[in-house]
């Protein structure tokens, strides 16, 4: 047996001087990757994303209750690599936003970015004093626990009963009012009802947050006496300008506008066009020459008392 003992120990010998000589090839690993995704925009904290580098996404998870309506990316890549998308803030509904990374050798890598907002489960509002009445052109607002001041995921759409006909309310101006959270004792403003709404009844569907709510009574909308500021004005024989309703109000049926000076005299002027927003009035070629009097103006709509107004009037020749 102790013969065997050289022979044993050369070939174990053998065996490991070959394995040593055997090479193995390990997959490149390219320097392209975003190594960290922070969100800084968020006062006292920061956020995470998820880095996948397997998927090439990025997943955000934003919390309600820091009403943000767009995210500020911090990135941080591999050493010697570089970002070559630019970095800006991103809403928070971008579902297309991408982030390219690229090598020092110049391998690509891109990711997608994922935001996804942490909702409340549910959304409570109402009708301000139980009044579910609005006017075409005026500040529609409701009660509710909203739980954020962003209006970012806001969405409203009214449909006119019995046609079924939808309208969008723009929202630019659209806010909410909260002095805290908790308590149905935020008040959200969705900005003007549309001018081109008709009278009648309208459900209301409001998404916000994740949740959707139809409003329990339907908005009924009425018209209301159209008014306008007639402001003091300088103008020329055939002359043009243009007035506007008052918020709240629509120009609806304008029947005509005179101006009474101070001898007595009625002059009508010329309704040249108006829509539901503006009207383009002319002042008659033959209208008497006047310096800074103070007249009255009659502007008479449909069946509604007529809105008076006591402007200061120039008219020069033409």
């Amino acid at each position: 047996m102790k013969r065997l003992y050289p022979y044993i120990l050369l070939a174990f010998t053998a065996i490991a001087f070959f394995a040593c000589k055997k090479t193995v090839d390990y997959e490149h690993l390219a320097q392209n990757r975003i190594t960290a995704f922070t969100v800084v925009n968020v006062k006292d904290t920061v956020i995470h994303g998820a880095i996948d580098n397997i998927k090439n996404s990025i997943i955000v998870y934003v919390p309600y209750y820091y009403s943000l309506s767009v995210i500020e990316p911090k990135i941080t890549v591999d050493q010697g690599a570089t970002l070559t998308t630019q970095i800006q803030p991103v809403n928070i509904a971008d579902d297309k936003q991408t982030f390219s990374v690229k090598s020092s050798i110049g391998e690509v890598r891109t990711y997608s970015l994922k935001i996804i907002q942490q909702n409340p489960p549910s959304l409570s509002l109402s009708w301000p004093m139980g009044n579910n009445e609005g006017s075409p052109n005026a500040t529609q607002v409701f009660y509710g626990n909203l739980r954020s001041t962003s209006v970012a995921s806001l969405d409203v759409t009214l449909t006119q009963q019995g046609t079924n006909k939808t309208f969008k309310p723009d929202l630019s101006n659209a806010l909410i009012n909260s002095t805290h959270y908790g308590f149905d004792g935020d008040i959200l403003s969705i900005g003007t009802l549309p001018p081109d709404l008709d009278s009648g009844y309208y459900k209301i569907d409001i998404s916000f947050l994740g949740n959707k709510v139809t409003m329990d009574k339907p908005l009924h909308v009425v018209y209301k006496r159209p008014i306008t500021q007639f402001t003091s004005k300088t103008l020329k024989q055939g002359d043009t300008f243009i007035i506007i309703p008052l918020q709240q109000t629509i120009f609806i049926d304008f029947k005509s506008i005179t101006l009474e000076l101070p001898d007595g005299r009625v002059i009508p002027l010329i309704v040249q066009s108006y829509n539901r927003t503006s009207a383009t009035i002319k002042i008659p070629d033959d209208f008497p020459i006047i310096k800074e009097l103070d007249c009255r103006a009659e502007l008479k709509f449909g069946t509604w008392n007529a809105f008076i107004a006591y402007p200061q009037i120039t008219i020069g020749p033409k």
